[in-house]
């Protein structure tokens, strides 16, 4: 999808939302942790999310925009991930990245231990590794800087905005698709289509079912204990 028609798009939902007086959603998630799973179901329902299609990559309303304030966690492989916004308030965040006010934000966090081996196969697919060795190299250091400080950042924020920001485990969502409905009813958010809802797709955008796994669960988890 070329970019700028991208951004027409997320305007026009920020536009038919106020039309239609509609609480305005935007969904985060670090890449490889459920975001494209996640804007799916909202989309099955009828809440798009206002950033629901991808700008450029190192765009404020990007869905994998790093927020945290020690820019030298963010992973070293995609120059476009880099940035130098610094919010101490949700408004300050909405204000960057032109969402409307009040807009809720749900962010979608994949298990450690699932989400390595997922965004170490994904750099070996596009290149940013060159082989399984280095990839486990390079586990603890995803671990501890990128995942952990993404993270940190928004668990902070639902702290303090409870009524604005919710983090939601990929792996709950799994589980049982339907708690989304509560928590977007939790967050003033409507819903539709919430009794045929089952948060099943036959394949999910960059989530192939064929795509091969090099690095696996075991590869990583002793690094973790």
């Amino acid at each position: 999808m070329e970019l700028s028609f991208a951004t027409f798009r997320n305007r026009w939902i920020k536009i038919s939302n106020s039309i239609l007086n509609k609480t305005p959603v935007a969904h985060h998630g670090i890449q490889r942790s459920g975001t494209n799973y996640l804007n799916l179901c909202l989309r099955s329902l009828g809440v798009v999310p206002v950033n629901s299609f991808d700008p450029a990559r190192g765009a404020a309303s990007h869905k994998h925009c790093r927020w945290q304030s020690a820019k030298k966690s963010i992973m070293p492989w995609d120059s476009r991930y880099q940035n130098d916004y610094q919010v101490a308030e949700l408004e300050q965040l909405d204000s960057l990245a032109n969402y409307p006010p009040n807009c809720r934000h749900l962010v979608i966090q994949k298990d450690l231990a699932s989400w390595l081996p997922s965004i170490l196969n994904w750099g070996l697919r596009v290149g940013w590794l060159r082989s399984k060795e280095e990839a486990i190299k390079q586990a603890a250091t995803l671990a501890k800087a990128d995942y952990e400080a993404y993270y940190d950042f928004w668990h902070a924020q639902a702290n303090k905005y409870p009524g604005r920001v919710v983090v939601i485990q990929f792996e709950s969502i799994i589980e049982d698709p339907r708690s989304l409905v509560e928590i977007c009813r939790k967050m003033g958010v409507g819903v539709q289509n919430s009794d045929s809802f089952d948060g099943k797709f036959k394949e999910v955008p960059q989530s192939p079912s064929g795509r091969q796994a090099v690095v696996t669960r075991l590869d990583v988890e002793h690094m973790l204990n």
